[in-house]
C-alpha cells in the first residue's frame, strides 16, 4: 500500500484482511482530501478518517494533517496522524 512505512501496526486485528477497510479509507481521504468511512464487520470496527489541513513541511513537501475515529468491538477511540507526499506522487504516513 503507497502509504506503508513498514513499521505502522494496527490494534484491530491480527488479520489483514481485516484491516484493509481502515486501511484503504486512510488512503482515500488523504488522496482526495475528503472524509472517507470504513467498517470491518469481521473486526467488529467502524471509523471516519477527517482531513484537518494542507500543508508544506519544511522539505516542501505537501503533507495532510488527519484525524481518525473508530469503534472498534463498542469501545471509541481517536488517533491523528500526518502523511506527505513524495517527489513522486505517491503519499507516506510520516506521524
Amino acid at each position: 500500500m503507497p502509504l506503508g512505512d513498514g513499521l505502522t501496526t494496527c490494534v484491530l486485528s491480527p488479520e489483514v484482511d481485516h484491516l484493509r477497510p481502515a486501511a484503504a479509507a486512510v488512503e482515500r481521504a488523504i488522496v482526495t482530501n475528503r472524509v472517507a468511512t470504513w467498517s470491518s464487520a469481521l473486526a467488529e470496527a467502524s471509523g471516519r478518517v477527517e482531513p484537518v489541513r494542507s500543508f508544506a513541511d519544511a522539505r516542501g513537501r505537501i503533507c495532510r494533517e488527519f484525524t481518525q475515529s473508530m469503534t472498534i468491538a463498542g469501545h471509541h477511540e481517536i488517533g491523528r496522524g500526518v502523511a506527505c507526499r513524495s517527489r513522486r506522487g505517491s503519499w507516506r504516513l510520516v506521524r
